[in-house]
């Protein structure tokens, strides 16, 4: 297998529905993953930030800021491993061979990320609850959120290298041989992409929880909504070098396709909203507005992303033929079970804005 590992076969991949719905739904529900994705990496980012901004200025409106970003980043995390398990359900459904044939490659690594996430998760709930007389310390506990956010960058790092390798079939011999992550084709920018990017966007969040949450004083919602404005427009800014970096770090064939097909239309949408989010902020303008167009943004980058990756695999998608077995029956429960999903969130987030807020 190992020396015709390169060149994916011909093959047949059995459907119970069209392939197009599962398509959808692959992008839509990676979607809802990544957006909690996001939130959790930045709001650990922002938590330390306050930490950092705290003992360096002896600002406690800060400590209190992290305190109370914490509390809300345990529901993100538990959101971002809920929301991962449809996205992976449908990857395996329409790319198993390249999916899966990377997994293997990378097994004890991708496989470790489950260990990440679960000691993350608890270290979180340490320092939030200020367990074991953390909350007699001066740091509360500061090395967990430390620990907890080197987790996640490994967690979030493996993903990344894991769906490059997927979509990079001609390197596969080479990394099972010898595993060298910096070797996959454009692993650096895009990992410092959807860094920075988890950035901007928790940014926004930051900057919509300090409105709604009424119990507050003033000036701690005041200095909250100015830390997610500054994250916010200093991560875009970054991001503009760093994705041009990213696009043309592809293969020439890869970004030539991006930039002469719709991809040119995504970015040039992508770079008018980002720099319109930050004129509102900079003008004080409308939350709803940048609320919208953060979520717009957000989108284009998804169907971008997702547009890049058929570029890579077409040549290898030419040996794929769906053949569809329809199962109405499987793919209706699926959606049914997905709608009350999306209730409970929604239950659940009244919830959290009722005792929180």
């Amino acid at each position: 297998m190992l020396n015709t590992i390169a060149v994916v076969p011909n093959y047949t991949e059995m459907l119970t529905a069209p392939a197009v719905i599962f398509q959808f739904l692959y992008v839509f529900t990676f979607l809802l993953h990544i957006i909690f994705v996001n939130l959790t990496l930045g709001g650990i980012f922002s938590i330390l930030l306050c930490k950092y901004i705290y003992k360096t200025y002896n600002d406690s409106v800060y400590n209190s800021i992290a305190h109370d970003l914490s509390f809300i980043n345990t529901y993100n995390i538990s959101l971002t491993v809920t929301t991962a398990i449809a996205p992976l359900l449908f990857i395996q459904i329409l790319y198993d061979k390249f999916f899966y044939s990377s997994s293997i490659i990378i097994a004890y690594y991708w496989l470790s990320i489950i260990f990440a996430i679960i000691i993350a998760y608890y270290f979180n709930y340490i320092y939030k609850y200020k367990l074991f007389y953390l909350k007699f310390r001066i740091a509360g506990g500061t090395i967990f959120m430390v620990i907890v956010f080197i987790l996640f960058l490994y967690t979030t790092f493996m993903l990344v290298s894991n769906t490059l390798l997927s979509v990079n079939p001609e390197i596969w011999k080479e990394q099972y041989k010898n595993i060298n992550f910096l070797n996959i084709p454009t692993i650096i920018p895009r990992y410092l992409h959807f860094l920075i990017g988890s950035i901007a966007l928790n940014g926004i969040f930051i900057c919509i929880y300090s409105k709604a949450r009424k119990s507050l004083n003033e000036n701690i919602k005041t200095k909250m909504f100015i830390l997610g404005k500054n994250m916010f427009i200093y991560a875009t800014l970054l991001q503009f070098i760093v994705g041009f970096w990213f696009l043309f770090s592809h293969k020439k064939m890869i970004w030539l396709n991006i930039v002469q097909g719709y991809g040119l239309i995504l970015i040039i949408l992508t770079v008018l909203f980002s720099l319109y989010i930050i004129y509102l902020f900079i003008k004080n303008g409308s939350l709803l507005l940048i609320t919208i167009f953060g979520i717009l943004t957000l989108i284009l980058m998804v169907i971008l992303r997702r547009l890049t990756e058929v570029y890579y695999l077409e040549p290898y998608l030419k040996n794929l033929k769906f053949v569809s077995h329809y199962q109405f029956s499987a793919l209706a429960m699926f959606l049914i079970l997905f709608i009350i999903m999306l209730v409970l969130f929604a239950y659940l987030f009244k919830c959290i804005h009722k005792n929180r807020i």
